[in-house]
Parts: C-alpha cells; sequence; structure tokens
C-alpha cells in the first residue's frame, strides 16, 4: 500500500509540475503578447506626439515668419515717415525765413491737416 501510494504521490508530483510547466509557459505567452502590444501602443503614440510636434514646429515658424514680415513692413513704414517729417520740417525752417514762402507753407499746412482727417486716407501709400 505504502508503494501505491508513493506512486500516487510521485503521479500526483508529476502532474503538478506538468501543469505548473504548462501554466508557466502560458503566462510567458500571454506576457509576450501584451509586451508586443504594449511596445505597438507606445510606438504608435510616439509617433502621434511627434507628429503634433513638426506640425506645432511649422505653425510656430509660419507664424514667426509672418510677424518678421509685419515688422519688416513696420520699420520700412517708419522709415519713411521720418524721412517725410524731416523733409518737412527742412521745408517749413526754409520757408520760415523767406517771407515769400509762407502763404506756400500754410498751405502745405492746410493740406496735411485736410489729408489727416478725410476717412480712408489711413491706409494711404503716399505721404502729402
Amino acid at each position: 500500500m505504502e508503494e501505491a501510494e508513493a506512486a500516487r504521490a510521485a503521479h500526483a508530483q508529476a502532474e503538478a509540475a506538468k501543469e505548473t510547466g504548462i501554466a508557466l509557459e502560458t503566462h510567458e505567452q500571454h506576457l509576450a503578447r501584451a509586451r508586443v502590444s504594449f511596445e505597438e501602443l507606445r510606438r504608435d503614440q510616439v509617433a502621434e506626439v511627434v507628429s503634433r510636434f513638426e506640425r506645432e514646429h511649422f505653425e510656430l515658424s509660419a507664424m514667426a515668419a509672418a510677424e518678421a514680415r509685419l515688422r519688416q513692413a513696420a520699420e520700412q513704414e517708419r522709415d519713411k515717415l521720418v524721412s517725410w517729417l524731416r523733409s518737412l520740417r527742412r521745408n517749413t525752417s526754409e520757408c520760415l525765413l523767406e517771407p515769400s514762402c509762407t502763404g506756400r507753407l500754410a498751405a502745405t499746412l492746410c493740406e496735411a491737416n485736410g489729408t489727416q482727417t478725410e476717412l480712408g486716407d489711413t491706409d494711404r501709400e503716399e505721404f502729402p
């Protein structure tokens, strides 16, 4: 009877070892599938983040270029205005020294004031 019991115990141990091995193998297969799934998910997320950063970089670069063009245009406009104002100051100073020029100066100033108050004249390219 002891031999039969020992045989059954040995058989039970062998079966338990076999089941443990099968369970371990199944667990390793699930783990491998989970790793593959995780890597695929991670790769997709990384690609999405990189794509978003590239898109944002492009948009920011376009905005920076547009702002640079606007700034350059504003600087050119400022330079034109400064030049025009210097010319006006020089002409005014010269006219004040000449009595014959006083009437022409008044007409120029009236014309300049008139164009500044007219509607729709704010975007003119030429100055009075």
